[in-house]
């Protein structure tokens, strides 16, 4: 009977670690994940964005995600998820430069916002984007959820 107890609850830990996305890393820390998925030039885009679960219940509105591309670039939203249960905000902006080579500079800034008023004094909640291609590329930054920003190149299909 113990023993199917035990397994009760782990089965129930597991369940909402998947329910909430939420990922194993950094010495045991859990963190909770957002997800959409964009498109650049044909080139599928996957942005996760990562905060601590511990901050999840502080979130107090929509997670926003700014994309930020040369304005010859063509951007299309595939798939937004809950964004740490209050929703995500996806905006393309034109930026300067074009697409040269097929080489798509790329800038992605993150807010997530929090009820500053739980925290300790000083206190920040880190946030972490991960970025993958379709062509697995791979970049990762971290910052805090007041804003975070990634500088990249994406290699698009014309």
């Amino acid at each position: 009977m113990r023993l199917l107890r035990r397994s009760g609850t782990a089965g129930i830990v597991l369940l909402l670690a998947l329910v909430l996305n939420v990922q194993f890393a950094e010495a045991g820390r859990l963190w909770c994940k957002a997800d959409p998925v964009v498109t650049l030039n044909g080139r599928i885009v996957t942005i996760a964005l990562a905060i601590p679960l511990e901050y999840l219940l502080l979130v107090d509105g929509p997670t926003l995600i700014e994309i930020t591309t040369p304005p010859d670039v063509d951007r299309r939203l595939i798939l937004n998820d809950i964004g740490f249960l209050r929703g995500s905000i996806v905006r393309f902006k034109d930026g300067e430069g074009s697409v040269v080579n097929r080489q798509i500079p790329v800038t992605i800034t993150a807010s997530v916002p929090i009820k500053t008023s739980r925290l300790a004094p000083g206190e920040v909640v880190p946030l972490e984007i991960s970025l993958l291609t379709d062509y697995l590329h791979y970049n990762t930054v971290r910052g805090t959820s007041d804003q975070t920003t990634m500088e990249l190149v994406i290699y698009g299909h014309w």
